[in-house]
């Protein structure tokens, strides 16, 4: 029997024994965090080059598990795990954050942990399709009750939605019977279309000749419906076998018949059934085909199996990235060495998933030499504006550029914060179904960039802008929406999905500057329209530390008197948390009487006319800190501008500040001098 290959940190000799005794080879690994890889540690291939690195060395990860047999830090172990397939199991029965597959017991009963790992399948829901609408376990005589017996809930197909799960695991299978499929072939394919467009894979079992030898006799009539047939398996995302011969003559006859079946999209496993009756079910025998069938299915999960990324054209047939992280520049190159760098250093482990992108926005200065001191790093690709297309017209060229399946943009004074990218990875690839990943983020406000040896320290002492909580899976993202007041209009916060990359940056920006939320901060307004209710991951450590002294301070006043009341209000209309929202309008609040007062008498007359006191105090009115401090302060400063001609075609004061139900009398005015 071929041994099952198992890498484990820090193992102890008599676990090390107790795993091999269980069928296990196991191969001792240690954590490189410099290089955020793993290496072997000890053996032949113990030479410090990282697992995945190697003709075919990274396909070979997939389904292995990894054992952290000791106190390791688990989120870049974790986000490791997840970017090669590797399934992570950790020793010491505490919860860990939900990152690990398994959790085995604590204790120094060795051989009980290496048990609780060769058993382990991860399958916990399981929807049986049947003709005659059995139930499960008459449908699946034998294995039915079996799979019961490991933990695994039955449902007839179609069934509901298939319960919570925690930790992440798979729950989303349907199973259809050899015996379903063979009586009813004509409703196969119709069966798998609906379980795929309810979001369920489809699994088939194909046992006890029920499928006939291949290749068929020509004259045969069942011909046709042979390939018709395997053009329905194709269809699936598992066909489960009884014998090695069965499942390699499968593959074979689907790859002549079917050019898509290219061995990545379409798993064949063979998974024999006990020679005894199936009556037999309190055997060994049917527990073991029980924990087969489970695990050929668990490891086509998306909680353990890395994203498959479909064929790239434009790349020569290269796989396409999972993550794209872009710096958007324009005659920064001091800025951009330092962020590029960060940028290259930290991703560099993730080359074959991570790409990172450069857009010079047509830069005067020395940006192109800048660009190209990192030439030689794999996984960077440039790209350099013909003519400068403007700030968000360069966010739309970019998104375009990128190949990822995901999208982050980040401006070229941002830095990454050591563990980032394993964050984003980790919730990218343990979370399929998310439509972004939306980050919490540090501020400075350095005018040049820190020395490289005074980065940590700058990156440390920054000021995180909310506390986060832990990073998490969200069902909807307008749980998290308003948990830091920016409410997406930050671009790095945001890491969409590709095609809602394209759609948020490739909105109509021809407006003047901070004239619309579209010509402020397109991510805005597309998340809060199109993905307030879709699943999305928090990642609530500070990811980045972002540079405040920013470009566009100009429009500062605009922006925080109307774009971001603006914003918050139409956050509401989409649903999102309106006592958060509130807090985000206090915050905004406290200098409005001061930015008001920079807006009148020290702003031009193109932020003036595009300014009204009236939409702010409607949108605040309702603010008691905003009534008591700031009204008093912008009925005096608003009298003064109607009086200079600064708010020309606006009520008087009185009528202005009374039709918002906010009279202001003596008492108020004497409060603030």
């Amino acid at each position: 029997m071929t041994s099952t290959p198992l890498y484990v940190l820090s193992a102890p000799p008599a676990l090390a024994q107790a795993l091999t005794g269980r069928g296990f080879a196991v191969q001792p690994v240690r954590w490189d965090a410099e290089r955020h890889t793993l290496v072997a540690a000890s053996g032949p291939s113990s030479s410090g080059e990282p697992l995945h690195v190697g003709p075919g060395a990274a396909p070979a990860l997939q389904d292995r598990w990894l054992l952290a047999a000791a106190a390791e830090d688990l989120p870049p172990l974790a986000a490791y795990a997840r970017c090669y397939g590797l399934r992570l199991a950790a020793l010491g029965g505490e919860d860990r954050g939900g990152l690990a597959d398994l959790v085995l017991p604590p204790g120094d009963d060795w051989a009980v942990a290496a048990e609780a790992l060769a058993d382990h399948t991860g399958l916990r829901w399981l929807a049986v399709w049947s003709a005659t609408a059995e139930a499960p376990e008459a449908a699946l005589p034998g294995l039915g009750p079996a799979l019961r017996r490991l933990g695994v809930a039955l449902a007839g197909w179609p069934a509901p939605e298939p319960p919570a799960v925690s930790g992440g695991l798979p729950a989303d299978w349907v199973l259809v019977p050899d015996q379903a499929w063979a009586d009813r072939p004509g409703a196969v394919r119709g069966m798998v279309d609906e379980a795929h467009a309810r979001g369920f894979r489809v699994a088939f079992l194909c046992r006890g000749g029920s499928l006939p030898a291949w290749p068929p006799d020509g004259n045969d009539p069942a011909t046709q419906a042979r390939v018709e047939l395997l053009a329905a398996l194709a269809d699936a995302d598992a066909v489960l076998t009884d014998s090695e011969a069965a499942a390699a003559a499968l593959l074979a006859a689907g790859r002549r018949l079917l050019p898509k079946l290219n061995g990545l999209s379409w798993r064949v496993a063979a998974c024999p059934p006990p020679a005894e009756p199936a009556d037999g079910v309190n055997s060994a025998a049917w527990r073991g085909h029980a924990r087969a069938v489970a695990a050929a299915l668990v490891r086509r999960a998306p909680a353990t199996a890395p994203i498959a990324v479909p064929a790239d054209d434009t790349d020569n047939g290269a796989g396409r990235p999972v993550l794209t992280i872009a710096i958007t520049t324009y005659n920064r190159s001091v800025w951009l060495a330092a962020s590029l760098r960060r940028v290259l250093e930290r991703t560099r482990p993730y080359a074959d998933a991570v790409e990172v992108l450069v857009c010079d926005n047509a830069s005067t200065d020395n940006t192109p030499s800048v660009v190209a001191r990192f030439a030689g790093e794999p996984h960077l690709r440039t790209h350099r504006n013909p003519v400068n297309v403007g700030m968000l017209g360069n966010l739309g060229v970019t998104a375009r550029l990128a190949r990822g399946r995901f999208v982050w943009l980040l401006g070229d004074d941002d830095l990454l914060v050591d563990g980032t990218v394993e964050d984003v990875l980790e919730g990218i690839l343990r979370h399929p179904d998310i439509h972004m990943v939306y980050l919490n983020y540090a501020c400075t406000g350095l005018k040049t960039p820190p020395a490289p040896e005074d980065e940590d320290a700058l990156v440390r002492s920054a000021t995180p802008v909310a506390d986060g909580g832990p990073n998490r899976y969200v069902p909807a993202l307008r749980t998290v929406a308003a948990l830091h007041e920016n409410l997406f209009t930050a671009i790095y916060t945001c890491i969409f999905r590709r095609d809602h990359a394209l759609l948020a940056y490739g909105q109509d920006v021809a407006g003047p500057p901070f004239s619309s939320l579209e010509c402020s901060a397109p991510s805005a307004p597309y998340a809060l329209k199109a993905l307030l209710g879709r699943p999305a991951y928090w990642v609530g450590r500070p990811g980045l530390v972002v540079n405040l002294n920013v470009s566009w301070k100009e429009h500062g006043l605009l922006w925080l008197l109307e774009r971001m009341p603006e914003l918050c209000d139409l956050a509401e209309r989409m649903g999102a948390d309106p006592a958060g929202l509130d807090a985000c309008r206090a915050n905004l609040c406290r200098a409005a009487a001061e930015n008001v007062r920079a807006l009148y008498f020290s702003a031009g007359a193109a932020a003036r006319r595009n300014f009204s006191l009236a939409r702010l105090l409607e949108r605040c009115k309702h603010l008691d800190d905003f009534r008591y401090y700031q009204v008093p302060l912008l009925w005096d400063l608003y009298r003064r501008a109607h009086s200079a001609g600064l708010a020309a075609g606006e009520p008087p004061p009185e009528e202005l500040f009374a039709q918002y139900g906010l009279p202001i009398g003596e008492a108020q005015l004497s409060r603030h001098g």
